[in-house]
């Protein structure tokens, strides 16, 4: 690397070559500072007359990734096996061991509970997710990772270490998230102090009678009630509208 003070103003220069060095010594060249003085002044400026905004507007107009069918070829591009971190997980991932700041996760929440405060806004994210579910393969792999960096145990020793009542319990909840719950009625004013999502036959009732967790968690055991009434209602029930429950839940399987 070599040095040298430019002969205007007295800056240094630094040259990364020698030939560029030894040939700014031999012209005697200035800075680039120094040497566009003058030059880009008045009309020589390319944005001598020009306003800003015009200008932004042209390069948009002629920026070809801002074309809609541009930009849907480009975002196929990325989709599935062509997406470069496509099933890379753990050490292979470029996020791993990289963590949000506390700024970023409190932009991160603010802006979540703003968005899910719009009633309009969470009927849409409803029917656009309606139908779909998480696939096996990646619930297992967010538990083990909350499990490791949480718990600091294996998701093994996790599972030895639950009653068969957790077990149950976390079963039938994984079931009924995956129901179509937005086909519920009142399922739009869900919230932690307005309407909570109800099991007709209640969990603790299913486990007390071994039923299957795939019936308590089935879209035919659930209805949305009152966050207070769900809080206060007795977990006992008619046996004759239990049966009948049963009943129709074990002809639509």
């Amino acid at each position: 690397m070599w040095k040298r003070n430019c002969p205007s103003c007295e800056k240094e220069i630094i040259y990364k070559r020698e030939r560029n060095y030894n040939k700014a010594i031999k012209n005697n060249t200035l800075c680039l500072s120094c040497a566009l003085i003058g030059k880009m002044s008045g009309e020589k400026n390319p944005m001598y007359g020009k306003k800003r905004p015009d200008v932004r507007k042209r390069l948009l107009e002629n920026n070809p990734s801002k074309n809609a069918e541009i930009k849907k070829l480009l975002s196929e591009q990325k989709i599935g096996i062509r997406n470069p971190q496509y099933g890379k997980k753990g050490i292979n991932s470029i996020r791993y061991g990289i963590n949000h700041t506390e700024e970023t996760i409190k932009i991160i929440r603010e802006k979540g509970i703003k968005r899910f405060k719009n009633i309009k806004e969470r009927e849409r994210l409803s029917k656009k997710l309606s139908g779909r579910k998480l696939s096996d393969s990646y619930i297992i792999h967010a538990k083990e990772g909350w499990i490791k960096s949480v718990l600091g145990i294996s998701i093994e020793e996790y599972e030895n270490a639950q009653s068969d009542w957790q077990k149950y319990k976390k079963e039938v909840k994984l079931i009924t998230n995956q129901q179509p719950l937005n086909l519920l009625e009142n399922y739009n004013k869900r919230g932690n102090k307005n309407y909570h999502v109800d099991h007709i036959i209640p969990i603790a009732v299913g486990f007390k009678n071994g039923i299957s967790a795939k019936i308590i968690g089935n879209i035919k055991n659930l209805r949305m009630l009152p966050y207070r009434e769900n809080l206060m209602r007795k977990r006992n029930i008619n046996i004759n509208k239990f049966n009948i429950l049963l009943h129709e839940i074990e002809e639509q399987k």
